[in-house]
């Protein structure tokens, strides 16, 4: 593997010399193209700019006939190269004269003839071309006359290389879909192994080198364990890290998982504002304003009451600094949590370990040949063609919809012949080959991928000679560099930048604190006139609006995000992506509105709705929120012309239209692209939601403050809208006939919530739904009945695997579930006598993982034994509900939550009915409060305990031996206890117990409670706090803690390592 690996690098270091021709013939068929454009386009040419044009369109269809036969060829000569790339140079500059003659002022011809509308229009019209871009002109095309007169030594030359050899691929077909499974070779031992360690199902400590215990380890802050992935790039760890993540007994064990990616860049805050999105799975942009406390508060909102896995990926030497203050911050109240860190660093790896590292060896050339079998490319493809200008910064998130802006700007995507797709389609299925074939490898994040180390290597080696990375390399720039992406916090060379003329993209990354580098950024501006891509996002330095920005004719693709300019103005004209995040709505000017070609804006969802005019960007494709007014500027006809609006879009305050006319002139049936579509507004009337028809490619429909009491016609005929996966109606007062959802034919989610004036649901109208995996139902209180006659509409939600049924106390009647074996989630709660339904169908759940049941006052009692696959309970104020054979029937069970349900385990009072000692190997979590401790609940595998609500004074003997029987906790939370005077004492025989917590009790005593070996005692709420502090009447009892937290602040906090040297916690 280490020769293979060795060998690649070889090749990549000679890329940029043996591959030549490959790029050439693209760039060309864009001038061409641009050339016919313009002879066809405009009309009463002068003679003298007609001759020249026809030259130009002569020379460039002979040199794409040349560059087509030596994209054929793996080309080793120097000189071929060169005249290769003249040619490449001189197809750029006839493209960048025939943009200036397109978009400058001086263009007053170009209309095509089927827009001219009069003749005397036509007579004043032509393009008039002044003696510079003439004499510009002149000189692409004798240059390129002189290039195609030496063509003929050219290709003798190309014929007699010997060196040369045709290019082919390895076959097979290409698909432009992402492969759903992460592929995984030779890391079958090392994967299990690990995934035995995190499940915490591994007995000892694996015998097998492939994973060492790592002497020393150390029990961190809050319980949290981490294990690190470390070797050389490429070696496959984050491969192995996705298929652990992704696994399902992972997904099962875990409340919360997240991923995020490190890299270089490494912050305390920004790390927990990733991982708090990754849970949430949120795609808006952080509040740069939130503190690093707010930060803190919100994820232990999260994550504080369960167990969460974490992926840190790409952990680089910076983060060690820092990874206490991280550990600190997220550390839960629930021990179990794990987090997976996968590096090149050795000192990361012995910083963060605390239960093994996984070092990971190349795999054998077996299992790499395999690997490499599996994920080769084909042959050369448009793909290829349109991959020259990739910028590649180091540790970088390639974001998929940005790069493809980006493509788009630079005109690498071409429009089909049909003229159907848009461009954004086609560049999306473009960069998902790329993805397929291991050009980029996906992140969860979803949007956000990254590229290999070794690809970008030689992705950098084969288009050196067009990108220049400011600061990765050491070589002097190609004066012809097109693209360029600088580091700006390397001040050393920065004035150098001023050479380069010929600039189409500028990327500027880092941080810099001097207002020198916008001096640099004007200057390059007003040197390069064909800029079509500039990012200047994060330049905070940067607070006047860059003064060339306004003559950027071409410029499409412009990003000030985070900066902070003052007075944003002077826009270019031809933008076709602009991003402004950070900006607040006042700082967005109306002016934006006349930016006609933008098909892309970036702003705040407030911001963008509060725009009056913004119908005038009729090529927008993005409008999150748009709130109806009743001022000019701000009604619902701006959305008439906005036809490529796609995604999702909400519409609120429809309440203020006055009818369906005015409705209807939104033409939201017209937008075809449009994926989600929301409706918000008061009372609103059914002559206005009739207008508000949706095109029938519509996936997703959530209607709220519908005023009638039966829907419009539209969703009443669900055969016309065959994509619809997904329908929400809510506060929606006076409805009281819900439409024939079983009419669409491809829902899966649906949900009805707060609908009062429903009494019946039958199955004419409601249907047999069966494709529906999703249904909630919630605040229905008026609801009675649920009917369905299963001989004439077919099995009732054959394939749900979620139900919620929530607040519908009337419920009386429901139909035969008896199909619903598929179920997987069950969570019902104040649901009248739907309850009284349940025991019948338990036979019938054999597929439940998860069951919630919510206050209840029927009797119920039932035995779980055909719950086999249940993993997680929750049982609140169910006083009368008991389980026959107790908990012991759920042999999968992992978390018991359990609050006022007294009677629950009344049958373990008959000493007949014993808890098996092996029965709930697999239970880690409990939180409950007097409900489950009794003495013959054994649970010996339980890692976390969170007591609640106790209104006693002290525990009993009974209780206090409960428990004294934890084996395995690691935690105990007491919380809420408001008139508990003292703990059980039984708590020092815990040898296990890492964290005790208090929360919110009276002032009591913790004389021969506190274990030796505990590691943090967490204390909140107390009045009396002088008492655990040095000198106080409890101390001694509680010193030997090595982190003690009072009321939020730390009491002491010694080196856990060296505090628990005796006791490790290895695996």
């Amino acid at each position: 593997m280490a020769k293979c690996l060795k060998g690649f690098q070889i090749m990549m270091s000679a890329a940029a010399e043996q591959v030549a021709g490959g790029f050439s013939s693209a760039v060309i068929q864009r001038a061409v193209d641009k050339v016919i454009d313009f002879l066809e386009s405009n009309y009463n040419l002068s003679h003298a700019t007609e001759e020249l044009l026809t030259k130009l369109h002569t020379s460039l269809t002979m040199v794409r006939a040349i560059t087509e036969v030596a994209d054929n060829q793996l080309i080793t000569s120097t000189s071929l190269n060169k005249w290769l790339r003249n040619l490449h140079d001189a197809a750029y500059e006839a493209e960048d004269v025939l943009d200036r003659f397109d978009c400058q002022d001086i263009v007053l011809g170009k209309r095509k003839m089927s827009e001219l509308v009069s003749s005397s229009i036509r007579a004043l019209k032509s393009l008039v071309v002044p003696d510079e871009g003439m004499n510009r002109l002149e000189y692409v095309v004798q240059k390129l006359d002189h290039l195609c007169a030496t063509s003929n030594t050219f290709l003798e030359l190309l014929r007699q290389s010997s060196s040369s050899s045709i290019k082919e691929g390895a076959g097979g077909e290409t698909t432009s879909r992402v492969p759903v499974d992460v592929k995984l070779f030779g890391r079958d031992e090392v994967l299990e192994l690990i995934l035995r360690v995190i499940l915490g199902s591994s007995g000892s400590e694996p015998e097998s080198g492939s994973i060492r215990a790592k002497h020393g380890a150390r029990y961190t802050i809050g319980g949290v364990d981490v294990i690190p992935i470390v070797g050389m790039s490429g070696v496959g760890k984050t491969t192995l890290a996705q298929v652990i993540y992704n696994h399902e007994n992972v997904k099962g064990h875990f409340g919360h998982r997240a991923w995020v990616y490190v890299s270089k860049h490494f912050g305390v805050k920004r790390t927990l504002q990733e991982m708090l999105c990754s849970i949430k799975g949120n795609d808006s942009s952080f509040d740069r304003a939130d503190s690093l406390e707010t930060v803190v508060n919100n994820i232990q909102n999260v994550i504080r009451h369960g167990r969460f896995f974490l992926v840190l990926d790409s952990v680089w030497d910076e983060m060690c600094d820092q990874w206490s203050s991280l550990l600190t911050a997220i550390a839960g109240e629930v021990p179990g949590s794990v987090i997976l860190v996968t590096t090149q660093s050795k000192r990361v790896a012995d910083t963060v370990a605390t239960m093994c590292q996984v070092p990971l060896a190349p795999l054998p050339w077996e299992s790499f040949w395999s690997a490499f079998q599996y994920y080769a490319f084909g042959t050369t493809g448009p793909v290829a063609e349109n991959n020259q200008t990739l910028l590649l910064i180091g540790n970088y998130l390639f974001d998929k919809d940005r790069l493809v802006n980006m493509w788009i700007s630079h005109d690498f995507i071409e429009q089909s012949k049909s003229g159907g797709t848009r461009l954004e389609d086609i560049g999306g299925k473009l960069f998902d080959e790329l993805v397929q074939r291991s050009f980029f490898q996906a992140t969860f994040d979803k949007r956000r991928y990254t590229m290999h180390d070794l690809v970008r290597a030689l992705a950098i080696g084969v288009s050196s000679y067009e990108c220049f990375l400011h600061k990765e390399t050491s070589r002097r720039a190609s004066p012809t560099a097109r693209h360029l992406a600088l580091q700006v916090s390397n001040q050393l060379h920065i004035h150098e930048l001023n050479k380069y003329k010929n600039l189409r993209t500028i990327l500027l990354f880092g941080h810099c604190d001097s207002t020198e580098i916008c001096d640099v950024v004007d200057n390059m501006l007003a040197n390069s006139r064909s800029i079509r891509v500039l990012d200047l996002s994060y330049l905070e330095v940067l607070t006047n609006m860059p003064a060339h920005i306004s003559s950027l004719k071409k410029l499409r693709f412009f990003d000030l995000s985070f900066t902070r300019v003052n007075n944003l103005r002077n826009f270019p004209c031809n933008l076709h992506a602009l991003y402004l995040h950070g900006y607040t709505r006042n700082s967005i000017p109306q002016s934006v509105n006349t930016l006609a070609n933008l098909r892309h804006l970036y702003v705040d969802a407030t911001a963008l709705s509060l725009i009056p005019g913004i119908g005038q960007l009729s090529q927008l494709q993005e409008l999150e929120n748009f709130s109806v007014g009743k001022r000019n500027g701000f009604m619902i006809n701006e959305l008439k012309n906005m036809q490529e609006l796609s995604g999702k879009i909400c519409i609120s305050n429809i309440h203020v239209i006055k009818n369906t006319l005015e409705a209807a002139d939104a033409n939201m049936i017209g937008k075809k692209h449009l994926e989600a579509l929301v409706l918000k507004g008061r009372n609103v009337s059914k002559d206005v939601l009739e207008g508000l028809q949706p095109h029938s490619n519509l996936q997703e429909l959530m209607i709220e403050g519908y005023g009638a009491t039966t829907l419009p016609s539209w969703i009443l005929q669900g055969h016309i809208f065959t994509k619809l996966q997904s329908i929400h109606v809510g506060s929606c007062r006076l409805l009281a006939v819900l439409p024939p959802f079983g009419k669409f034919a491809s829902l899966k989610h649906l949900t009805l919530d707060n609908l009062p004036s429903v009494k019946h649901v039958d199955g004419t109208h409601f249907g047999c739904l069966p494709n529906l995996e999703d249904l909630k139902v919630s605040s229905m209180t008026s609801w009675i009945d649920w009917s369905h006659a299963e001989e004439d509409h077919g099995p009732l939600l054959p394939h749900l695997t979620r139900f919620e049924l929530h607040n519908c106390p009337l419920l009386e009647k429901v139909p035969n579930l008896s199909s619903i074996s598929s179920l997987s989630e069950l969570n019902i709660s104040a649901c009248g006598n739907f309850a009284k339904a349940l025991p019948q169908y338990v036979g019938l759940l054999a597929c439940l993982k998860k069951l919630r049941i919510s206050y209840c006052d029927h009797p119920l009692l039932f035995s779980g034994h055909q719950l086999k696959s249940l993993d997680y309970l929750h049982l609140r104020k169910c006083g009368s509900l008991r389980l026959i054979d107790g908990l012991q029937c759920f042999p999968n069970l992992r978390d018991i939550d359990v609050l006022g349900c007294p009677g629950i385990l009344t049958e373990l009072q008959d000493q007949s009915v014993r808890q098996d000692e092996q029965d709930l190997l697999h239970l880690s979590s409990i939180v409950t409060d007097i409900s489950l401790l009794n003495k013959n609940f054994f649970v010996p595998s339980v890692c976390a305990l969170c007591i609640l609500y106790l209104e006693a004074l002290h525990f009993t003997a009974e209780q206090e031996e409960w428990f004294g029987q934890l084996i395995s906790v690691e935690k105990i939370e007491f919380a809420y206890c408001y008139f508990l005077q003292r703990l059980p004492s039984t708590l020092n025989r815990l040898t296990s117990l890492k964290v005790l917590s208090i929360r919110e009790t009276k002032p009591l005593s913790l004389e021969g409670v506190v274990p030796q070996n505990l590691q943090e005692l967490i204390m909140d709420g107390f009045v009396m706090e002088d008492n655990f502090k040095p000198g106080g009447s409890d101390w001694l009892n509680i010193s030997h803690v090595p982190y003690i937290r009072l009321n939020g602040k730390t009491v002491q906090n010694l080196s856990i390592n060296a505090a628990s040297s005796s006791s490790n916690h290895q695996i």
